[in-house]
């Protein structure tokens, strides 16, 4: 739930699947078809990622690398990142933008090459997963960013990491759809979701939700 109270707002940014085109979450879908997706224990610290030492462990990092290279950038992302802007400065809030990828350290140099030029504009900081989850993660830099007295409204298209943000206090999460986020999967798994996640098919469905949101006070 959010306060009464005008805190600054953080707008923080999946890369994955928002800005960048990228393949369906794969495990949350597993789970989900096989209704065996459980809400993780809450994460209040993230365990630094450790480079993998076998031949095997060290390939797969490689192809990790590898698969994130020269992918499409979403056309809408930047005008959807200014409509946002001028909202918040329409209603005279503070609006901070953010990246927040579960993209682990072996793509972080191909993440900033790739996007950085184009994003550098908007982001003000590029938090980028120092551990090995991505969903643990993006709990735990939504723990940091309220304690720093933001109100965090993260861009999400993976329902795992956006279910595990969304019981933070104060953050908003927008849950932009794709199959394994589809109604009817999360009827069959028994998945509700918290009245602050809204599923969303673009960004100008973000904005007008996140307008009508600080009209009324909410964020």
């Amino acid at each position: 739930m959010f306060l009464a109270e005008k805190r600054h707002i953080a707008i923080t940014n999946d890369l994955d699947g928002v800005h960048v085109d990228a393949p369906v979450p794969f495990v949350t879908l597993r789970k989900l078809v096989l209704r065996k997706y459980r809400l993780p224990e809450e994460s209040f610290e993230v365990i630094p990622y450790a480079s993998p030492s076998g031949v095997v462990g060290r390939s797969i990092e490689a192809i990790t690398a590898l698969t994130h290279r020269n992918r499409t950038i979403n056309l809408e992302g930047i005008p959807g990142l200014q409509m946002l802007r001028e909202t918040a400065r329409d209603f005279h809030r503070h609006a901070t933008f953010m990246a927040l990828s579960g993209r682990v350290k072996p793509t972080h140099e191909v993440t900033y090459r790739e996007l950085g030029p184009t994003y550098n504009e908007f982001f003000t900081r590029w938090l980028l997963n120092e551990g090995n989850h991505s969903a643990e993660w993006k709990e735990y830099q939504a723990r940091e960013l309220t304690k720093e007295g933001f109100s965090v409204v993260h861009l999400e298209d993976d329902l795992n990491p956006a279910l595990r943000m969304a019981r933070v206090e104060n953050v908003l999460v927008y849950l932009f759809s794709n199959l394994s986020n589809h109604p009817k999967l999360l009827n069959w798994a028994g998945i509700e979701l918290p009245t602050n996640v809204i599923s969303v098919n673009n960004f100008e469905a973000v904005n007008e939700d996140f307008r009508k949101r600080l009209l009324l006070g909410l964020v």
